[in-house]
């Protein structure tokens, strides 16, 4: 530390004393200590304790002291000063938002407990799950099976709890969506994370809204966890030209969430966009889909070949591109051995003797049983050694007929 540092602190000292400050000023709080270890304040309300991150205040704010700072702080200290305990319902209720994100092993520290086992989510679409946070200043908390019974509600009061938070959001960008004989693309940024807006297309109704009043198929892109782009009535061609933006977008994007866009269904239900093989949207599509699947199940087979008590084989999802130029995903499925597959668009059968068979996920299911295994998020299929010789040449034979 520099001369002047050792007198007057360093920047990030500095920052917290002056947050300290304002903490203990603030009314309703009692006492609040300052520890440049940890880099955090703890303060007592009334018996209530809680603490507060200077590193995240700091990095938000750039070290930077005025007024935003100040409001961010107040926010943080006004529900714990008037009683409510961050970890209480009040607290947490008109701050729950929904949220998207990727399928697959919950990335949480939780001790004992596997992180996708408690926090709360369900699927959304293919590959993506709706989770529910507590949405405040500086950060976010996701919502786990022990805050339900800490706060003695259920889950579908969660889920249309935060649902209904984002009510007031979806209603005022209705406005934007009027009959047009133009093609239409409307960007909703939300690069501080603050709207949500990305999570609209979970409120039931909002896409289906879009289309319905602009007369006109509407598709979502969400690329990364914030912010979306949305089309009305596009080309096929200017849909080719967009799946080339979102695949560079997600690419790009801090957390990658997917490459697809999505629709809704005839029961206004958010699902993938999908065409026929002969379409020239589909290798785009195809691309895509591809793509998010093998990016889901990667952390998932790592997390499973890492896993001692995981007795049967975790085969990998490959993503392949054809001779003839079309994209793929197969998957292994060794001899000898019980195996978790995950879903792919092509079983390979690999023998001892170095021997391969491929054929088309659905051909193998006719002829072989494909048990879903229980607890997997995105989803395993629970298989033994290969088949029986008698099935295995009815699918040689098979193969032959169908190789492409």
């Amino acid at each position: 530390m520099s001369f002047m540092g050792r007198i007057f602190g360093s920047p990030r000292d500095r920052f917290g004393r002056h947050i300290l400050a304002r903490v203990r000023a603030f009314e309703g709080v009692d006492a609040a200590e300052y520890d440049p270890d940890s880099y955090e304040i703890t303060y007592r309300c009334g018996s209530a304790l809680a603490t507060l991150s200077l590193d995240i205040l700091f990095r938000r704010f750039d070290g930077e002291i005025g007024p935003e700072l100040e409001q961010a702080v107040s926010e943080l200290l006004e529900p714990v000063a008037a009683g409510l305990s961050p970890d209480s319902w009040e607290y947490a209720e008109p701050r729950l938002r929904p949220v998207l994100r990727q399928a697959g092993p919950a990335r949480v520290g939780l001790g004992e407990f596997q992180g996708q086992d408690v926090v709360l989510g369900r699927p959304a679409v293919p590959y993506l799950n709706e989770m529910v946070v507590v949405d405040m200043p500086t950060t976010i908390r996701f919502v786990t099976i022990f805050d339900l019974r800490r706060w003695e509600v259920d889950v579908d009061q969660v889920f249309a709890t935060a649902h209904g938070n984002l009510t007031e959001l979806a209603m005022n960008t209705m406005a934007v969506f009027e009959p047009s004989e133009r093609t239409q693309v409307l960007e909703y940024p939300d690069d501080d994370g603050d709207t949500y807006v990305g999570s609209l297309p979970l409120i039931p109704g909002w896409l289906a809204g879009a289309g319905a009043r602009t007369g006109a198929q509407a598709l979502v892109f969400l690329n990364g966890h914030l912010g979306m782009f949305i089309t009305i009535g596009a080309t096929d061609e200017l849909v080719n030209s967009l799946l080339a933006v979102a695949d560079q977008r997600y690419d790009d994007a801090l957390r990658p969430l997917s490459p697809l866009p999505y629709t809704v269904d005839d029961d206004g239900a958010l699902v993938p966009y999908r065409v026929p093989r002969n379409h020239p949207v589909w290798p785009a599509l195809r691309h895509a889909e591809a793509k998010l699947a093998v990016a889901v199940y990667g952390p998932q087979t790592e997390m499973l070949r890492a896993d001692a008590e995981v007795e049967a084989v975790a085969s990998a999802l490959l993503h392949v591109r054809g001779p003839n130029g079309i994209e793929h995903t197969m998957t292994p499925w060794p001899a000898g051995a019980p195996a978790l597959l995950p879903k792919a668009d092509f079983i390979v059968f690999v023998n001892d003797d170095g021997e391969t068979l491929r054929l088309a996920w659905e051909d193998v299911g006719e002829y072989v049983d494909l048990p879903l295994a229980p607890g997997f998020d995105p989803p395993r299929y629970l298989v033994p050694g290969h088949p029986a010789d008698a099935v295995m040449a009815r699918l040689r034979t098979l193969a032959a007929l169908t190789d492409d």
